[in-house]
């Protein structure tokens, strides 16, 4: 057939005009390529798992070191590739059929007060139980772990919550390394006034890791996940997902890898 369409403009077109002709026939399957990519792409993206991430990014009562960014970075990094939406005062509202399409639902790290960090979600509150309790997946980082407790919070860890933790030879306001026991191996963690579990853990709960106390490991619960009707909350009161710039703003020493298998370990046990 194209050797038809040769002979024809061959013989209505002078020589120049006909090679012009033949190079805009040539790139236009490129053209149409590059349309068939781009739409591959595009459902590609729409069939990614969406994590929906709360973001209260330097605001007054939020995170002033890009915590929902951070968090973000972590998920789409992950072997998921989550799909991140913001949702919240740096976001879009969070709905009911937001949250029914999400396969998780993030609370990153916050500001200094759990009760300012509350009051931007109390309104959210219904929507975030229900929508674990009907099979969907909380993961609560630093802040986020708070939240998911009772003082205020989520409660969705009853009948138990969450408290500050001191990690050994630092405070609940300065930036440290926590050791801790990450499935029984010795880890380092940036920390920063983070939480840890209160209660006792059952045979549903999945405990990731404890704070390594005075060089034992089955200190105060560090990370963990619980069962909440059917849906799991995931709880760190440290930061896995803690980026180069924290740890270099801090003047602290980054751990190998900056325990992106850590971060991957705690959301493919949520996920699950």
């Amino acid at each position: 057939m194209s050797h038809i369409i040769t002979h024809l403009l061959r013989s209505r077109y002078p020589k120049g005009l006909f090679l012009g002709v033949i190079l805009l026939i040539s790139v236009a399957p490129f053209g149409s390529l590059g349309s068939l990519q781009a739409h591959a792409a595009s459902n590609n993206a729409a069939s990614a798992p969406l994590a929906l991430v709360f973001n209260d990014d330097n605001t007054p009562a939020g995170c002033d070191d890009g915590c929902a960014a951070a968090a973000a970075h972590a998920l789409t990094n992950s072997p998921w590739h989550f799909a991140v939406k913001f949702v919240g005062p740096k976001g879009v509202p969070l709905t009911k059929q937001l949250l029914q399409s999400a396969a998780i639902y993030v609370q990153p790290g916050g500001g200094d007060s759990l009760d300012a960090t509350y009051a931007e979600i109390k309104d959210y509150a219904p929507l975030i139980r229900e929508y674990v309790r009907s099979g969907g997946r909380y993961l609560g980082l630093c802040m986020g772990a708070f939240m998911a407790g009772a003082n205020p919070g989520l409660n969705l860890l009853t009948p138990d919550d969450v408290d500050g933790y001191t990690p050994p030879g630092g405070n609940q306001d300065d930036p440290i390394i926590v050791n801790v026991s990450w499935r029984g191996h010795p880890r380092q963690l940036y920390f920063q006034g983070g939480a840890y579990f209160t209660g006792h853990t059952t045979a549903k709960d999945v405990v990731l890791a404890r704070y390594i106390e005075q060089g034992k490991a089955q200190g105060p619960v560090a990370v963990m996940i619980r069962p909440y009707g059917k849906g799991k909350v995931a709880i760190s009161g440290p930061h896995p997902e803690a980026p180069q710039a924290w740890f270099d703003d801090s003047k602290l020493p980054a751990p190998p890898g900056l325990n992106v298998d850590l971060v991957n370990d705690l959301l493919d046990s949520v996920m699950h």
